[in-house]
């Protein structure tokens, strides 16, 4: 089945013009697969601040309003547009009079690159803003790529100890989703207790979810999941640390948005682990978790191994709203490789202080 397209409207108008389309769009949205950003929450029921969007990483949403009025945070932005499943809209409210941002000024800039980005004034005519309801792939049954992970993760816990596995992949791939098959196949083998620890409990509402799905006579509470005399419980980062729970595998999802030496000190005390990381996001620590985490998993646990997925499974194949995050955020970025520079490069190399204005056009 093909997937229908994301779309992005970005409204510019007065405020309570803004509100008001706003308000009307998000009535009509499911309630539990909307989401309203805003720097004043407390103007709208329901909002959560920037300081919150990590939170909805891992989560499902048809209906996004990214309210960029008083400020416009990237970080937030690239975190929820990557939780805007097939069919579904990104509204992002900006103001009349736009601020003196050179980065906004980039931003726009490349809006118009983008069949799937529109940009409307006060006055002129909205298009119906309806969110398509699709039940991707992953919520019917795995991918060929995702049940190859799935059998991987069932493989850290009956195979050697110490051998770590890292799931990577862009946003959309259906990491969080694959993670609960496995937690269910695992209680279904007979482990009495896997451990799901991520930045914040809402992060793992799709892996809760799939897992209920094969266990359907399991209880669900806020925390965790119980299924005959076994349990697939979340345990946030530093209460894990603190009191070091016995597990028969240790789930990590959104590894890179949790600090580096706190994923260490996990790997250090639990043998049977699993990362699952974004390989191009804003998770909070950019690199960290792709450069320094990696050469820590080489010294401590040489044999870890790691799995990459590429085929997206909450939008569809070539998305333009994803074409256009990566390049408007700057998501694909790569260091150079050293072997691509002179051998003499630092005694070659020539320096040249480079503008706001250069590099917001180049």
């Amino acid at each position: 089945m093909q997937l229908p397209q994301r779309h992005c409207l970005i409204l510019q108008g007065d405020s309570d013009w803004l509100q008001q389309q706003a308000e009307q769009v998000y009535e009509k949205a499911d309630k539990a697969r909307r989401c309203w950003l805003s720097e004043h929450p407390d103007r709208t029921e329901q909002a959560i601040s920037t300081k919150q969007a990590l939170q909805q990483l891992g989560r499902s949403n048809q209906l996004i309003i990214f309210d960029g009025r008083h400020k416009f945070s990237a970080d937030a932005f690239g975190a929820l547009i990557g939780t805007l499943s097939a069919g579904g809209w990104l509204l992002v409210l900006l103001p009349a009079v736009l601020p003196d941002s050179l980065w906004l000024q980039r931003f726009l800039k490349i809006c118009e690159r983008y069949s799937a980005v529109r940009r409307i004034q006060q006055g002129e005519t909205l298009p119906e803003i309806k969110p398509t309801e699709t039940t991707s792939v992953a919520d019917i049954t795995p991918t060929s790529e995702q049940q190859k992970a799935i059998e991987s993760v069932l493989h850290v816990v009956s195979g050697h100890r110490r051998r770590p596995l890292v799931i990577a992949s862009d946003r959309g791939r259906g990491k969080t989703a694959l993670l609960g098959m496995a937690a269910a196949e695992l209680l279904r083998q007979g482990k009495s207790r896997v451990l799901v620890t991520a930045p914040s409990v809402s992060n793992i509402d799709t892996l809760m979810e799939h897992a209920a799905r094969l266990l359907s006579d399991a209880k669900r509470g806020q925390h965790s999941l119980i299924w005959q005399q076994s349990e697939i419980r979340f345990v946030a980062p530093d209460a894990l640390l603190a009191d070091k729970p016995a597990a028969d595998l240790l789930i990590v999802d959104e590894a890179a948005a949790i600090p580096a030496q706190m994923l260490e000190a996990m790997l250090q005390h639990y043998s049977r682990v699993v990362f699952a990381s974004t390989e191009h996001g804003y998770e909070g620590t950019g690199r960290g978790f792709a450069v320094r985490f990696k050469k820590t998993l080489d010294n401590l646990t040489p044999n870890w191994r790691q799995i990459r997925l590429t085929q997206p499974v909450r939008w569809a194949e070539g998305d333009r709203l994803e074409a256009f995050s990566f390049d408007a955020l700057l998501l694909d970025a790569e260091p150079v490789n050293a072997d691509q520079l002179p051998a003499e490069s630092v005694r070659q190399a020539v320096f040249a202080e480079l503008s706001k204005q250069q590099l917001a056009s180049d």
